[in-house]
């Protein structure tokens, strides 16, 4: 019997840059999460449950602001999200 819960289609992990900035994305393998967490540059990982991106990003910000006594979410957490999404084929 394995440890770790078996993973589902509402599972996101998400986790906190050195530089304060909030990043979200699909917990596919628990491999994936712990690869991240290993990283000099993430400050924190922490698994979520949402229906869609955005509402894992909310989560994501609940979760920082209760810990750090008031993150802020910022232009920055935003703009850096957009950025990192893949490009859409508008043809």
């Amino acid at each position: 019997m394995s440890k770790f819960k078996e993973l589902n289609h509402n599972d996101w992990y998400g986790y906190m840059h050195v530089n304060g900035s909030l990043h979200v994305k699909r917990l596919l393998s628990h491999k994936d999460m712990y690869e991240v967490a290993e990283s000099d540059f993430v400050y924190q990982v922490v698994i979520l449950s949402a229906h869609t991106r955005e509402e894992a990003l909310e989560e994501i910000h609940k979760f920082f602001n209760k810990q750090r006594g008031g993150y802020q979410y910022g232009k920055e957490d935003e703009e850096e999200q957009t950025q990192n999404q893949p490009k859409e084929n508008s043809k």
